[in-house]
């Protein structure tokens, strides 16, 4: 059986916030997605984020909050862990910000 996710046409993101909501939904979960993407990310999606100090911040989206840790790894960029893609995944699709479907010949086709 196929997942098909389709994210909700009243939202808009360019290209690469697109391939990325595409990339967190893939199974398994990858384990490459940039921390500083997914904070771009969920401010391109209306998110305000409110700094908690350090490494810490949520980003609160139509009254709900969605709590982010930035990853203790060497280099400039640090990758969440799969964990955490799984969680933001939920995040998305709870906010209605993405549907998912399981297989079907009448369900939507991609992003």
């Amino acid at each position: 059986m196929t997942t098909v996710i389709s994210i909700n046409d009243d939202i808009e993101l360019n290209s690469k916030k697109k391939a990325l909501i595409e990339k967190i939904f893939r199974r398994p979960p990858p384990s490459d997605v940039d921390y500083d993407e997914v904070e771009s990310l969920l401010v391109a999606l209306g998110a305000v984020v409110i700094k908690k100090g350090g490494s810490h911040f949520f980003a609160e989206l139509n009254g709900q909050r969605f709590n982010v840790i930035k990853p203790h790894a060497k280099g400039a960029h640090p990758k969440m862990d799969k964990g955490f893609v799984k969680e933001l995944c939920e995040f998305l699709l709870d906010q209605g910000i993405v549907k998912k479907y399981e297989g079907g010949a009448d369900e939507p086709h991609g992003v």
